[in-house]
């Protein structure tokens, strides 16, 4: 299995007399509340290449500019996204340090999947029961939302046969990434520019009829093999989705980078106009620290339906608070947006629908 590698992780970590965490966002701090959480080991610091557009500290422990006067045999955990890795193992290799354990999407949910088991948070889909194979692994659609202007990716991947390329964003170009196309049917293609791979949810909401229904990005999808398909149909499973980021302080601290004070504002504003039992609820869930980031999860036909049907309208009010017909943006703003909705929903709806995790890869 792909998870065998979980404790020699651990070990790693447990093993290190003095370490070090290189980041000082949200996969860091995830990373760091889950050794403290799992073995109560802290780092010396967070160390990154600039303190710009970073914290001072975290909890009290410096966040500190790399340089050369790290202990050489300080392990050091580099938990930033996977695009900056070849890029910071060179400079800590210039810089003589050579202990490192680098945090890709694998080890990251091998890090965090220990973490959530030991608080008895989020069930992975790994450890549902496997009742024979005799289930097939049929009906089941992940449209992978790809564009026309996506850079390519440097390596390849073997993609399931479940997993559909869609192009998002059809209706704008002439160029063609894809069979499908997400200008078919009943569609919001023109709208992508600021909908993002959400114009790829709706056309599936409204022009697919698949016994499970998913998204995921051309960089970005769950890792899902046939036995896991298997899984989800035997277990009764409505929703998987990656585990979710733990934030710093709460889950306004990731998605606060990228959304601004006044479109929160407009967001909130467009929830409790549309859904106000939601409103009341999503403040005291985005008040904790976890939040569902990519707009990405695999579900059956009605949990996708219901969970679409929930969305859209609160996309659109907020749409509409957000532009005039003189100042139209074209920004992904609500794409965005629809992060915010998808961890609110997910988490409001905790106990109303069964919630699998899986892992998920980013591909480079």
């Amino acid at each position: 299995m792909r998870y065998d590698d979980r404790d020699m992780v651990w070990k790693r970590i447990c093993d290190a007399g003095v370490f070090y965490i290189y980041g000082a966002q949200v996969v860091a701090y995830g990373v760091y509340t889950a050794i403290k959480e799992v073995i109560n080991k802290k780092p010396r610091a967070f160390v990154v290449s600039s303190v710009d557009n970073n914290p001072a500290s975290i909890e009290g422990i410096p966040v500190l500019e790399i340089d050369g006067n790290i202990d050489k045999e300080a392990l050091i955990i580099v938990a930033v996204p996977e695009i900056y890795h070849n890029e910071i193992r060179q400079k800590l290799w210039d810089y003589n340090l050579h202990n490192l354990l680098f945090v890709d999407t694998h080890v990251e949910y091998l890090v965090m999947s220990r973490y959530f088991k030991e608080r008895g948070y989020f069930l992975l889909l790994e450890d549902l029961p496997l009742a024979g194979k005799e289930t097939g692994t049929s009906g089941v659609s992940i449209f992978m939302a790809k564009h026309h202007n996506d850079k390519p990716l440097k390596k390849k991947y073997d993609i399931s046969p479940w997993i559909i390329p869609v192009q998002a964003g059809a209706a704008l170009t002439d160029a063609s990434v894809a069979e499908l196309k997400d200008n078919a049917g009943d569609n919001i293609s023109h709208k992508n520019y600021k909908y993002s791979e959400l114009s790829v949810t709706y056309w599936a909401w409204k022009n697919r009829d698949d016994d499970y229904l998913g998204i995921c990005h051309y960089r970005r999808m769950l890792l899902l093999n046939d036995d896991d398909i298997r899984r989800i149909k035997q277990n009764g499973v409505n929703a998987v989705l990656p585990l979710p980021f733990v934030c710093h302080p709460d889950a306004s601290g990731q998605y606060g980078r990228y959304i601004s004070d006044e479109d929160q504002e407009k967001l909130f504003q467009a929830l409790y106009e549309v859904y106000p039992e939601y409103y009341s609820a999503a403040k005291s869930i985005l008040k904790q620290q976890y939040l569902y980031n990519y707009n990405m999860f695999l579900a059956d036909r009605q949990t996708f339906n219901k969970y679409c049907e929930w969305m859209f309208p609160v996309l659109e009010r907020a749409e509409k608070l957000c532009e005039t017909k003189s100042a139209e943006r074209t920004d992904r703003y609500l794409g965005y947006f629809g992060e915010v909705l998808t961890a609110v929903y997910f988490l409001y709806n905790k106990d109303n629908f069964k919630i699998a995790h899986a892992e998920k890869v980013w591909m480079v």
